[in-house]
């Protein structure tokens, strides 16, 4: 009986203590290579929240705000307060489509028009007084026209109801 599985006295039993240091060391080994790769994993998770690419070989792994500690950096890149709230304000308002419409509505302008002013004020170059001049001059011409159409829509609907009555 040749099979595997049967006990036969010519057959090597392994003893405890052998198997137990083999054990012993695979588990070592293990829990090694555990701590390699959990401390890998760190690292490139540190990269990534960083923004920097995970996978970068030439990554330092000394902190980057050593270097920042000078007093000419400054964090924000020298922003006014003014400059920083008016970005707040535009992200805000390109991230919601309901307060777009409003200021939409509030400008007497289009949607569109609005979301590219705001995309102005979010790229840090506002407008020039004069551009705000121009745009709001274009503005009050187009609800002008406006209001002459709706006036002339009115007027014929007027006219158009006094004449039917007259011919009845």
């Amino acid at each position: 009986m040749d099979s595997p599985f049967s006990l036969s006295t010519n057959t090597p039993s392994r003893s405890t203590s052998t198997s137990r240091p083999n054990s012993a060391n695979k588990n070592t080994r293990t829990s090694g290579s555990k701590a390699k790769s959990s401390s890998y994993t760190l690292l490139k998770q540190d990269q990534q929240a960083r923004n920097k690419e995970p996978d970068d070989d030439n990554y330092d792994e000394d902190s980057s705000d050593e270097d920042l500690t000078g007093a000419s950096y400054d964090l924000f890149g020298n922003e006014s307060y003014i400059s920083v709230q008016i970005r707040r304000e535009a992200v805000a308002v390109l991230d919601n489509p309901e307060l777009l419409m409003m200021h939409a509505a509030a400008r007497n302008d289009s949607i569109p028009s609005t979301r590219l002013y705001f995309l102005q004020r979010l790229s840090g170059r506002p407008e020039t007084p004069a551009q705000e001049k121009d745009a709001a001059e274009h503005r009050l011409a187009q609800l002008k026209k406006l209001a002459k159409k709706r006036d002339l829509a009115d007027a014929e609907k007027s006219s158009g109801s006094i004449s039917k009555g007259r011919t009845n």
